[in-house]
């Protein structure tokens, strides 16, 4: 009996190798005593409630990562802004500086300004 069931072992575990089927040998039977039930469903309950807990703070977690990377996306954009706003205020100095008279132009202004006021004086004066 022992040599047939060995063949037949034997000719299973062939067949399996040739053509790519998994021989599951039949399942061991263990007994556990009352204690041990409760004791494994509360380990499994206290391992179902720890798993569910260490989701949500993965989930957590990758809100926070993609507000993260909002951030930065944001905080680039004000970074390009503000070389843009620095570049602008450069130009205007540039303008501003280009805008204010000479040294040479004021006493032209003043001269100018004194003569507009003198010529049409003298003029107004001949008239008596």
């Amino acid at each position: 009996m022992k040599l047939i069931n060995r063949l037949l072992l034997l000719c299973i575990t062939c067949y399996s190798l040739a053509f790519g089927v998994i021989v599951v040998e039949p399942e061991k039977t263990y007994t556990f005593t009352e204690e041990e039930v409760i004791e494994l469903y509360n380990s499994i309950q206290e391992l179902e409630y720890s798993d569910s807990l260490n989701a949500e703070i993965i989930n957590n977690l990758e809100d926070q990562i993609k507000l993260y990377r909002e951030h930065v996306y944001n905080d680039s954009l004000l970074f390009v802004k503000y070389e843009e706003k620095i570049i602008l205020l450069e130009e205007q100095v540039d303008l501003y500086k280009q805008l204010q008279p000479k040294w040479w132009e004021k006493p032209l202004w003043f001269g100018s300004g004194v003569a507009v006021i003198l010529v049409p004086t003298w003029i107004l004066g001949q008239f008596k």
